[in-house]
Order: C-alpha cells, then structure tokens, then sequence
C-alpha cells in the first residue's frame, strides 16, 4: 500500500507522507497531525508517514510495507497513535514509543489496532497512526503560549517518563521572546535517552545535574519560534522541541484543550 492509494473519503487505509496535502485534514488525521502537518516548511521535522483508515478497515486490510514507511524506519522509528471522531476530541491510542527497531513496525501496527480495538471505539472512528524517524535528541522543549506569555519546560534526553516523570526545568518569557520573566532550574539526576529497542533513563553528569538546559539566548530562541508557530493555528497546542547541536526540530504538538 502506498500514499497513491485510496482517498480519505472512500474508507481505504491511507498511508501517506505527513508532507501531502490530505494529512492537513483533521476529520481525517486527527487535530494534532494536523496542526504538524502545516508547519513543514517553517520548522524542522523528523520524516513522518501517517496511517489513517477506518477500523473495520484496519482489521480487513493492515498494511504492508511502503516506499514511504521504509524510508521512514530505515534505522529506527517512534510511533504515536489515536482513535479521531470528527467533532470529538481524539483519544490517544497507548503511549508514544521511542526508538524501535524497524524490525517491529509490522508488530507494533497490530498491537495499536488490538490496543485500539479494546477501547471500544465507535463504528465511525478512524484509527490513526503517525511513524516518526526517530530524533536522538540532546534535550526537549515543550512549549504553551497563554496570556501574552510563554512558558518553556526543558529537560535532557527525551521528555518521556521512564521509572518517573522527567526532570523539568521552567522558563516564562514574554510572547515575543525578548525578555525571560522567570526561571526555575531544578536538580536532573535523570535523562530518558536511546536504548537497544527502546529507551532507558540515564544518569545526567554531575556536571550537568544543576545547569540550566537553556541558556537565555536559546530559551529566547525557542519562545519566539513557538510564537511564530502559534500564530498560524487556532487550536491551543503544547509544542514539543527536540534540541540537537545545531539544530531544533519538531516533535510534536498535541492539543492543551
């Protein structure tokens, strides 16, 4: 199955680059994807390659390997999934998965559908899944605009809970990103980072435990392309930065409300 197949209309399973047209429908791709799928081109993504179809769909016609999702998984992939009735806000189908071998893809899709499955959706109810290459990132930003005011949560590795919530520090700068209103750094003895098939939590460096993970000139950075990016929706998201050495990408943006 490929991302010429089928219309999102007609009850087929989709499987199409996060980059087509299609994926900025949230009827269809759910209102997260869809507020992801319109900042290509103003923000860096990892590759993404969504799977949205109904689910008598999902159990009469799973889908088989593509051009797109092997391009996707070629290493290593994360994965994110949720039941979408339009008019309703959408459920999250199981947790976000990190860092999979691309040996699994076809065993993680059917689980998501078993998992989807006992959730007792409803017969209109599409099932959606977006596989992301995977970011190894240094560190993670999650950021929600209110007020005139940006709030950035920061931690090292990935902001995913392992044994535990991650370790957050905070910043409050105002909607442009000119000036930081306040800060708390807290103690980050742990990081989630990449593990063999998955992810683990790591000790932080003593070193590290104490600094802050933004300096101002990055925190100041971050608030003003969240800004930006708020700017073009009119949902409320929290949106989640991967930071790298060089760069920042986008991980996700679900919805606050």
């Amino acid at each position: 199955m490929d991302a010429d197949r089928g219309d999102s209309a007609s009850g087929r399973l989709l499987v199409l680059p996060i980059t087509e047209s299609r994926c900025r429908e949230a009827r269809y791709m759910g209102a997260e994807l869809a507020v992801q799928a319109g900042t290509f081109g103003r923000v860096a993504n990892p590759g993404t390659v969504v799977l949205s179809g109904p689910m008598p769909q999902w159990r009469a016609d799973r889908p088989s390997r593509s051009a797109a999702l092997e391009h996707v998984v070629e290493k290593s992939f994360s994965v994110r999934a949720w039941l979408v009735i339009e008019g309703e806000p959408d459920r999250r189908v199981g947790p976000v998965l990190n860092n999979l071998d691309a040996d699994v893809l076809s065993e993680t899709l059917v689980e998501l559908v078993m998992v989807a499955a006992g959730m007792e959706p409803r017969a209109d109810a599409r099932l959606v899944v977006a596989v992301q290459r995977f970011v190894d990132v240094e560190a993670t930003v999650l950021a929600v605009l209110r007020d005139e005011t940006v709030r950035l949560r920061t931690c090292w590795g990935l902001a995913e809970a392992v044994d535990g919530p991650p370790y957050f520090d905070e910043l409050w700068l105002t909607a442009d990103g000119l000036r930081v209103l306040r800060e708390r750094v807290v103690d980050k003895p742990i990081a989630t980072r990449a593990a063999f098939g998955g992810t683990e939590g790591r000790s932080v460096p003593r070193g590290r435990r104490r600094i802050p993970v933004l300096d101002p000139a990055g925190a100041r950075l971050v608030a003003t392309l969240a800004a930006e990016l708020d700017a073009g929706i009119s949902a409320s998201v929290e949106w989640e930065f991967g930071l790298l050495a060089d760069e920042v990408v986008l991980l996700s943006c679900p919805p606050t409300e």
